[in-house]
């Protein structure tokens, strides 16, 4: 594709070029929200979905010499919203966390669980030796790996290929992560590649027919809803500790602080240069308060970086 690449410095252009570029040197991540149901933001990310989904497993199979990539695309729904919640409560040093557990009145994580499973009844049969259902990419073993290694206590059941890792925050758990993961971004990464292999407890044929309906524009229905007892990967039991000393399940938060959450936890994670965020509707859930108060709170989260942020409202509050 063609492309025109103004830099500027402050008043002054710096360089004009024309022609040939590759955008992810230009663009290293979008990240999209929607409250609702906004098709123009959503289906880009949901074809990535089902691209990596099968690109994992074309590799895994060995019929691919193509190395494992890193998303680019981030869609931060609701169904995303747990491990935006653990990746940064369990990395809360990282610059913003504070500021986001002191609006949301949290202390820490106290404890949570994740199932990574391969061989669902609803998983596809791949014919590899050694391999129940769906069948990882060295990668994604990895990841696994350092997952059951940081865990504080695991399960595990054979028929399924079901790992069931218990984690309980504390000191150890948080070295652990640490050493395997580095970063929230790392970690939140990790997760979301289990994620999107999701995608691949759906009939191939129903996945094949929303993929040309998307292809051509056309009136699209939803990928149907994965029970967890189906997901490759899924989390159970997070539990917080509040400052008032109560301890809450994670669902009992109120929808507002699921949004909040969910728009500035993602925000602070993913602190490259050159991302974009699109954001539509980030603030239905609001209270007053909030939405008065959601630009200050973004300029205050983004003031050091170069990123850009595209946002939609039709929210007084917000303009």
């Amino acid at each position: 594709m063609i492309f025109q690449v103004i830099i500027r410095h402050k008043n002054s252009i710096l360089y004009i070029f024309i022609g040939k570029i590759i955008i992810r040197k230009f663009l290293k991540k979008v990240i999209g929200y929607t409250s609702g149901e906004n098709e123009t933001i959503s289906i880009p990310f949901l074809a990535d979905y089902d691209e990596y989904a099968e690109h994992t497993a074309t590799r895994a199979l060995r019929k691919s010499g193509e190395l494992d990539y890193e998303p680019r695309f981030y869609f931060m729904d609701y169904n995303t919203n747990l491990g935006i919640v653990i990746s940064n409560l369990i990395f809360e040093e990282c610059e913003g966390v504070k500021e986001l557990k002191d609006e949301l009145k949290i202390d820490k994580i106290r404890n949570f669980q994740i199932i990574i499973q391969t061989n669902s009844p609803a998983a596809p049969k791949f014919p590899v030796e050694g391999e129940k259902g769906v069948v990882l990419t060295e990668d994604l073993k990895k990841w696994r790996n350092n997952l059951i290694n940081a865990a504080t206590c695991y399960d595990y059941d054979e028929k399924l290929n079901k790992y069931t890792l218990d984690f309980y925050f504390n000191d150890v758990t948080k070295e652990a992560m640490s050493f395997f993961f580095q970063s929230a971004y790392n970690l939140y990464t990790a997760l979301y590649k289990f994620e999107l292999l999701n995608n691949l407890m759906i009939d191939k044929s129903v996945r094949k027919n929303i993929e040309k309906d998307r292809k051509e524009r056309r009136l699209i229905n939803k990928m149907p809803t994965i029970p967890n007892k189906d997901k490759v990967l899924h989390y159970s039991e997070l539990k917080l500790k509040l400052k008032n000393g109560q301890f809450v399940d994670y669902l009992s938060l109120s929808d507002g602080e699921h949004q909040y959450f969910n728009i500035f936890g993602s925000i602070i994670m993913v602190n490259q240069d050159n991302s974009l965020f699109l954001l539509d509707e980030p603030e239905t859930h609001f209270n007053p308060k909030w939405r008065r108060l959601f630009i200050s709170h973004l300029r205050l989260l983004t003031k050091s970086r170069k990123q850009d942020l595209f946002l939609t409202s039709h929210s007084p509050f917000i303009v």
